[in-house]
């Protein structure tokens, strides 16, 4: 990795160096060489971080991840949204929420995407 790449990230997120190289490691395990994540491995990289099968807002975090809109999470995307997802602040994190279910990024929730929303929550 380059050090400017690794230089950039370090100043736009939480992570120390090691820990940028460490989800550079695990990255590489589950990104299409040359490619990235798509979804189907984004759910597998998942997974293995927080140990849950099936997420049900897996999908809403792969669009909250993939922010140029793609279909594909590169390595500067995953560390961006892990960093807000596990060192986020709490407005951070109420703010990526917030975005992960605000589908058509109108800054309000209508009572249909309220009601979808409660139904992807509910878990037998």
């Amino acid at each position: 990795m380059k050090r400017e790449y690794l230089d950039k990230l370090k100043d736009e997120t939480r992570y120390s160096e090691a820990e940028i190289k460490n989800l550079k490691v695990l990255y590489c395990n589950y990104a299409e060489l040359g490619k990235g994540l798509n979804y189907p491995r984004f759910c597998s990289l998942l997974s293995s971080i927080f140990n849950i099968e099936n997420h049900p807002f897996s999908i809403d975090m792969f669009y909250f991840f993939d922010s140029q809109r793609d279909g594909l999470i590169d390595f500067y995307e995953m560390v961006i949204g892990l960093d807000i997802v596990e060192k986020g602040s709490f407005d951070e994190k109420t703010r990526f929420a917030f975005s992960m279910v605000d589908i058509l990024e109108q800054g309000v929730l209508d009572i249909f995407t309220l009601r979808e929303v409660l139904k992807k929550s509910y878990v037998n």
